[in-house]
């Protein structure tokens, strides 16, 4: 974009959440390194980590056995419990504790969408 005179990019926008942290990615070190923002999509994991595990949902019913369903594997449940954990120590639900570690890194992260389901807690 410099070399040829175009608009730089300013930010990006990537899934970033407690399960997959992709601080390694050449992308987020480039982004650093050139003052790119970072917008992270996702930090709930489409609500798995907002909500007890093993529980259902509309919308986790809906979309089982779709290309749109995230499979937790077992270390993905072993995180969630972690911070179920955290939750229930700090007096706080987990979407907080999930939440808090996104911003926890925010020289990183400029802002998360969260893209809540419903306005319960």
């Amino acid at each position: 974009a410099e070399v040829n005179h175009w608009t730089p990019f300013v930010r990006v926008q990537i899934e970033y959440l407690l399960l997959y942290p992709v601080e390694e990615l050449e992308l987020v070190v480039y982004c650093q390194y050139k003052g790119i923002g970072i917008i992270a999509y996702s930090p709930l994991m489409d609500g798995h980590l907002a909500r007890p595990l093993g529980s259902e949902t509309e919308r986790t019913k809906s979309i089982a056995g779709t290309p749109f369903e995230k499979r937790r594997c077992g270390s993905d449940k072993k995180i969630i419990q972690r911070v179920e954990e955290l939750a229930n120590k700090k007096g706080r639900n987990t979407s907080q504790v999930a939440l808090t570690w996104i911003s926890a890194i925010s020289a990183k992260i400029t802002a998360p969408i969260v893209g809540a389901n419903t306005v319960s807690v």
